[in-house]
């Protein structure tokens, strides 16, 4: 073939090749939680004793592709002053500064850009968690189902309360209260459209 056809031949197939770049490049379908199908939830000990409780208002913006953790991203604002532990006085107790500080620091949020995977359909998001003023590093260990109509996203991380100024003064020993909270969510996420 002589390097005129050549050169035809390539130009005959670029935009073939464009547009398989194209596709390749499109980012994760973004995915938003659904309230009231979401949980996002923490486990801590009172004296020995577990208690649980939930965070009733939060949104969580997922783009994620198993195929393509380099252009995937987590993005969760929680509001914290809607955390319940089914006790009025913890409830009550959480709000001080002491503790998150309702008054000062009523959002928190968590971003992930670095995923990796783990095998059987596990993962883990390495991200950023902003809480009480506080930016810590998070690793969230997850699984990621998909349905015909949703996803379903569930996994949980463990925190050390006192890396983020939680529960000081008296609070900042394991005595009463100890120093690791479980956070678990159950999330199902549908499409939704950028903001």
């Amino acid at each position: 073939m002589s390097r005129i056809n050549a050169l035809a031949a390539l130009l005959c197939m670029l935009p073939g090749l464009l547009t398989a770049q194209a596709a390749q490049a499109e980012p994760p379908t973004q995915r938003c939680s659904l309230p009231g199908e979401s949980e996002l939830g923490f486990a801590a000990t009172w004296e020995g004793t577990v208690f649980r409780g939930d965070f009733n208002r939060f949104d969580a913006l997922i783009n994620f592709d198993p195929a393509d953790l380099v252009g995937s991203s987590f993005d969760v604002a929680i509001d914290v002053t809607s955390a319940r532990t089914g006790s009025r006085d913890r409830d009550e107790g959480m709000a001080e500064p002491d503790w998150f500080d309702f008054a000062v620091y009523p959002l928190a949020r968590y971003r992930a850009t670095d995923f990796q995977t783990l095998g059987d359909g596990e993962f883990l998001a390495n991200g950023q968690l902003e809480l009480k003023g506080v930016v810590r590093p998070v690793s969230v260990k997850f699984s990621w189902d998909e349905l015909p109509d949703k996803v379903e996203l569930s996994g949980g991380a463990s925190i050390r309360r006192l890396d983020f100024g939680i529960g000081q003064g008296d609070w900042a020993t394991d005595e009463i209260i100890g120093l690791l909270v479980e956070v678990e969510f159950s999330l199902e996420l549908v499409a939704c459209a950028a903001p």
